[in-house]
């Protein structure tokens, strides 16, 4: 096992560890926990077998196992901030909505205040 397999290997380890962790503490769902859990074991499973990843990568007709790794992690990368700026872009809108909402029974209560003061003001 070369030096690279074995740190990638640990870092694997390390981030289905920091996964359990988030699952047991609910951070994150069943399904979260089970899509992020095999994306680490297939990762630690390419690096104890890059022979593998090759394999993979001729049945796709690309030259190396590398690549592949490369192309399916730039494809999830992109996919991954896409779901990041709609989420944003939801939050966004809510957070629109809610400070409209506010502003407008702020300005219904500064209304009611300003009859108040006027009605007082006319009768003495």
């Amino acid at each position: 096992m070369n030096l690279i397999q074995f740190v990638l290997l640990i870092l694997a380890a390390i981030s289905i560890w920091r996964l359990w962790q988030k699952y047991l503490g609910r951070d994150i769902s069943v399904v979260e926990f089970i899509g992020w859990l095999l994306f680490w074991l297939l990762t630690a499973v390419v690096v104890v077998f890059p022979d593998l990843a090759s394999y993979i990568a001729s049945i796709f007709g690309v030259g190396r196992g590398s690549d592949l790794v490369l192309y399916i992690g730039l494809v999830l990368a992109f996919y991954l901030i896409f779901r990041i700026y709609v989420r944003l872009e939801k939050y966004d809108r809510d957070l629109t909505v809610v400070v409209r909402n506010l502003a407008r029974a702020k300005a219904a209560d500064k209304g009611g205040e300003t009859e108040q003061k006027n009605s007082s003001a006319t009768k003495s």
